[in-house]
């Protein structure tokens, strides 16, 4: 049925029990389930690597696979840089498809963090760029369940904010800001990175912290006076910006 929430985990099985079983539910996992599904390029780009990686030991599940080629964060290895924007593509791709439940999405994420933080902070402005890209897609889509990954990728991308690169300075401060925008923090831990983030030794770090922090008390001041208005209240926005700051 349409309503039916898939796994991707299920995608990919061991491959050890066959490369074709694999292909065959991969292509039932992309038909008709979910118009959000994987496409056909994407579909492809997950089967070839799992031949690829399957030559020498093949992966147990998907998130195995893309480990692999993302990298590992223990061991600070990564393979070609144009596999792995292709690599964060496809995973953007997953974790934006809304077929995928909640469970699934927060498992499959959890399981690559540290693989996908080495692309975030890759010294190759283009592969930084392309995967906090990638990243603002999926935070957008999953707003209400991104939180617990929240932290801990805005911290490292914080730190970037004081590069001399401009291009993984504005991707990483990009990704923050999104965060901020899209994520409701009901258990203040994005205000837990910023406020470390403030009191930073490095200035540039300091200054994206603060300015995260404004767009906070912004967003909360304008939630509050869009209420204060639809129930009639007449208070001056300036008096009610104090009492949100306060």
């Amino acid at each position: 049925p349409s309503s039916r929430t898939h796994s991707y985990a299920e995608a990919l099985p061991p491959l050890s029990e066959g490369l074709q079983r694999a292909d065959s539910e991969m292509s039932h996992l992309s038909g008709g389930a979910s118009p959000r599904s994987m496409s056909k390029t994407t579909r492809g780009f997950i089967q070839e690597m799992a031949r690829v990686t399957a030559a020498e030991n093949p992966p147990g599940d998907i998130e195995e696979l893309f480990a692999r080629i993302l990298g590992d964060p223990s061991k600070n290895e990564t393979i070609g840089w144009i596999v792995r924007v292709k690599a964060m593509k496809a995973v953007r791709v997953i974790c934006s498809d809304m077929a995928v439940g909640e469970a699934d999405f927060r498992s499959f994420l959890s399981s690559l963090t540290g693989a996908i933080l080495l692309q975030l902070t890759d010294r190759r402005s283009q592969v930084c760029k392309l995967a906090c890209l990638e990243m603002e897609v999926i935070v957008d889509k999953r707003r209400d369940q991104f939180l617990p990954f929240a932290g801990t990728i805005m911290t490292p991308l914080l730190k970037l904010t004081k590069v001399t690169v401009k291009v993984i300075a504005e991707a990483a401060a990009k990704l923050c800001q999104r965060i901020v925008q899209y994520v409701p923090d009901r258990e203040n831990q994005i205000l837990g990175v910023l406020e470390a983030a403030v009191k930073d030794k490095a200035r540039f770090v300091r200054k994206q912290g603060f300015t995260l922090i404004s767009s906070m008390l912004d967003a909360h001041h304008n939630l509050h006076t869009l209420r204060m208005e639809g129930s009639g209240g007449k208070k001056d926005s300036e008096e009610n910006k104090k009492k949100t700051i306060t």
